[in-house]
């Protein structure tokens, strides 16, 4: 598949990838609510701890870090997921259980005490590269990225053989990235973010060698910029930066800075994937890798 050559700031990314922040999510020394109490309540906010276990996905992240799902990240019942992200994030019932059952589809599942099916602990996804988790996330940086940034030869990079990982880190630099497409510093628009999911495909194309784009990942990837326009965003899909950052580096629903959850129906999730993915044709002429992404086993990958 042809792919435009890379912007300024798609080798910005790039550089962004090559060396990730190392904070832990959450670990943000700025935020006023991170202290660890003996038996916080739940929907209080607590920062993940040495021992906890956290995703590649800011919202299921967010979700521990409130205590709607369990704040250690391990033994996390499918039908808990479904029903947190539709109480909390405000997100279809359907939508939730298409997610879900495209996670277990892949494999993420195990039988757990109590003769439920779920998470044996976040992990599950995190080690589910091309399949869940994938590259070109907005929060992360690419598997070969972090591999090469702890030792691992390139060269000796194989997709098929991904050694076990564990806490995917916030990479904060990407986010900057992210929102230093606003026109006007204070909010991100759909065009504003199409433009960002446009240059952070085109930095995994052009400097990741191992990347997979197929459209199980492609279609994540227009889901996924819809899940910030419909969660963060206002009746145009407009997002907030400052609930964008609240969420994507603490990983902390921004009910403090005046945000409520929105009543998301899956028709409206997936009108936004076409938007995105629409809007990227348009920005590599008429050209998307990976094809148009079928359901509903497309479902299940996460930010």
């Amino acid at each position: 598949m042809r792919y435009s050559s890379p912007s300024s700031k798609s080798i910005a990314i790039a550089l962004a990838l090559v060396a990730p922040s190392l904070a832990l999510p959450g670990m943000s020394s700025k935020s006023p609510h991170l202290s660890r109490r003996a038996t916080p309540a739940v929907g209080d906010y607590v920062a993940p701890g040495p021992n906890d276990v956290r995703s590649p996905c800011p919202g299921l992240n967010s979700l521990s870090n409130h205590g709607y799902l369990p704040r250690d990240g391990r033994n996390i019942h499918a039908t808990d997921i479904i029903t947190a992200m539709n109480d909390y994030l405000g997100l279809s019932a359907t939508f939730d259980f298409l997610q879900t059952f495209g996670a277990g589809v892949r494999g993420a599942f195990v039988l757990l005490p109590g003769l439920s099916i779920g998470l044996e602990s976040y992990d599950a996804l995190t080690n589910s590269h091309n399949k869940i988790e994938h590259d070109a996330s907005f929060t992360r940086s690419d598997v070969f990225f972090d591999l090469v940034a702890s030792g691992v030869d390139p060269k000796s990079i194989d997709n098929n053989n991904i050694p076990p990982m564990h806490n995917p880190p916030v990479n904060t630099t990407l986010i900057d990235l992210l929102v230093s497409f606003s026109k006007d510093g204070k909010t991100l628009t759909v065009d504003d973010i199409a433009d960002a999911r446009h240059a952070r495909l085109q930095s995994t194309v052009a400097f990741n060698p191992t990347a997979v784009l197929q459209s199980e990942q492609t279609g994540g990837l227009w889901r996924e910029a819809g899940f910030v326009s419909l969660v963060l965003g206002d009746a145009n899909g407009t997002v907030r930066i400052d609930w964008l950052r609240d969420w994507f580096v603490n990983e902390r629903l921004p009910i403090e800075l005046g945000w409520k959850k929105p009543n998301a129906g899956i028709f409206d999730i997936l009108s936004y994937a076409n938007t995105y993915e629409a809007a990227e044709k348009v920005r590599n002429g008429n050209n998307v890798p990976g094809g148009t992404p079928e359901l509903p086993i497309q479902f299940g990958s996460v930010l």
